[in-house]
């Protein structure tokens, strides 16, 4: 077990990666967001289907900056908020804060999504753009 991990995200840890999905069964980086917000806050996000690869940072990039004004940036991080970050510098990856400095997220290298600290060597601050809440959500 993850000491740490609010008691709603454990049930996320460990679906597989899946480009494109949104459900138990496989999920990707925002589709770990969608199916988090439809199950405990039972939110309809847009499904953003999109053709871009996983590693497609700046068409990915560019599908986020379109739907951002759906969601408010917060000050600061809270439980079941989106955290968005940056790869070569562009806003490419979502994770979704789980616990006081934890984060869960669909990860194409691991196959599956994982839990891990934010603080972790892989998200420095400096490749964190911010925090979000989904209008109606978090």
């Amino acid at each position: 077990m993850i000491v740490g991990i609010s008691p709603w995200a454990r049930k996320y840890v460990g679906i597989p990666f899946a480009k494109r999905g949104r459900g138990f069964d496989g999920v990707d980086c925002y589709g770990l967001h969608w199916l988090i917000e439809k199950t405990e806050a039972g939110n309809e996000l847009p499904l953003l289907d999109y053709a871009f690869e996983p590693r497609d940072v700046r068409g990915i990039s560019r599908l986020f900056a379109g739907e951002m004004p759906l969601w408010h940036k917060l000050d600061a991080p809270k439980d079941r908020c989106v955290v968005m970050l940056l790869t070569g510098g562009v806003p490419s990856h979502v994770a979704v804060v789980c616990g006081d400095g934890l984060i869960i997220h669909a990860d194409d290298d691991a196959g599956r999504v994982i839990c891990e600290r934010l603080a972790a060597p892989a998200w420095p601050e400096s490749r964190i753009e911010g925090f979000y809440a989904f209008e109606g959500g978090a």
